[in-house]
């Protein structure tokens, strides 16, 4: 009867201790383009990312959160969803982020 009242407390005290883990999930919904894997990192850090996700017949805004344009400045303490934001056409005249690539393979 003790092993089983120690085994199921341990069991407890675990998920207690991982629960209160100093890391946060950033995901990315990248609505329609090329997957972007979460990122976890610690509680308090900024996130940078050098990856782009790519859809042939638009050009890629940028990641926004909560309707806003995300700031990479900016301390993350919680877990959150960063969205991208496709346009049909870029500032540049570029159609689409394929184009912004070849141009710049050039």
């Amino acid at each position: 009867m003790k092993k089983i009242v120690v085994i199921i407390t341990f069991f407890f005290l675990s998920c207690f201790l991982f629960s209160c883990s100093n890391k946060v999930v950033v995901s990315f919904d990248t609505n329609g383009g090329s997957n972007i894997e979460s990122v976890k990192i610690k509680k308090g850090d900024k996130i940078s990312i050098s990856d782009i996700p790519i859809n042939s017949d638009l050009y890629f805004v940028g990641w926004f959160y909560e309707d806003k344009l995300f700031d990479f400045d900016t301390e993350i303490n919680e877990d959150i969803t960063l969205h991208a934001k496709w346009d049909i056409s870029s500032p540049d005249g570029y159609k689409n982020a394929i184009d912004v690539l070849k141009y710049n393979e050039d």
